[in-house]
Parts: structure tokens; sequence; C-alpha cells
């Protein structure tokens, strides 16, 4: 591995290509669980194109890169892996995916760039049913018709809570 990886663009990431740094800001991030897998902590990156890129990182690693990925600042990562992204409800169209190890290294950036970086899509396009569906998108609308907060039982016995409401076009 070289000592100064080269800083490429999201679109430009490939498998086979490990010698390599991003400069990326934290768009958004969760931890999901998936019995007989376990947790793991789900990223949205996004560079100074506006390329986004889904990463995640399993259980293990949790703790070193959750204190280094606060949402809405720079970073530069190198040493991840790099694989397909497939199945629906993926939360960005890019075609790979990143994963995160315990050789990654994830440093400060000076790179600024207050954007959200949100593809916004109108309320007409979603509806037309012309979208591709397996991908999530960005919409802002006005909550309307807010019902109760609810909790209900799921699979395995665990309790969630629910919230029904309706989201109306403020364009």
């Amino acid at each position: 591995m070289a000592n100064n990886p080269q800083l490429i663009f999201v679109n430009d990431i490939k498998p086979r290509k490990t010698a390599c740094r991003i400069q990326v800001k934290i768009i958004h991030t969760w931890r999901h669980f998936i019995k007989d897998v376990g947790e793991s902590l789900e990223l949205i990156l996004c560079d100074a194109n506006g390329t986004k890129i889904h990463a995640s990182c399993n259980k293990t690693y949790i703790s070193e890169v959750g204190k280094h990925v606060r949402v809405g600042v720079w970073r530069n990562i190198d040493r991840f892996s790099v694989s397909g992204a497939g199945g629906a409800y993926r939360s960005t169209d890019h075609k790979y995916r990143l994963a995160f190890n315990g050789n990654t290294k994830i440093t400060e950036s000076a790179y600024r760039d207050d954007s959200m970086f949100l593809n916004l899509v109108d309320f007409k396009s979603i509806e037309s049913g012309l979208l591709n569906p397996n991908f999530l998108i960005d919409v802002i609308g006005q909550v309307q018709d807010l019902g109760d907060l609810e909790t209900i039982g799921c699979n395995g016995g665990k309790q969630r809570q629910k919230l029904e409401f309706t989201l109306v076009d403020i364009w």
C-alpha cells in the first residue's frame, strides 16, 4: 500500500483499486441490525462532485469508525474494500459500496462545502411511478394529518414506535 494514496473521486472507485483515498462529506449515518449477522454502522458519503456512495462497517469496527464520522464533516478515507451494490431500497445509485475494516484510515479533511448534497425530487415525479423503486429518494414536504405516536409489536417480540402522517408538496 502506498504511503500517500492518490486522491480520487467517488465515481472513479473500482473494486481492485486499493491504493486510493477519497475525500467525502458524511451525509447520514445509522446503525442497522440483522438477525444472525449482527449490528453494523451504515453511512452515506458524498464527494465534492455530489456523487454519493453507501459505506458500512461491522460491529467489530463501529467504535473506532464511529468516532471519526460525524454527520456534516469532511473526511479523507483510505484502506477500504469495494464491492458491488445491489438489492432493493438502496441508499444511493452508485454501482459500488464501501466496507470499512480494521485497516481503514479516516482523517480530517481541509476541504469545506456546506452543501447538503440533496437530489430533491418533486412529488409529481414520485406519483408518476417512473422513478426506479430500488433507490431511496430525497424529498422535502410539509407534514399534515399528524397522527399519534403508537407502540407496536414487531417480529421477535420487539416493540417499535410508529408515527403516521401525510406529507404534501410545498412547491
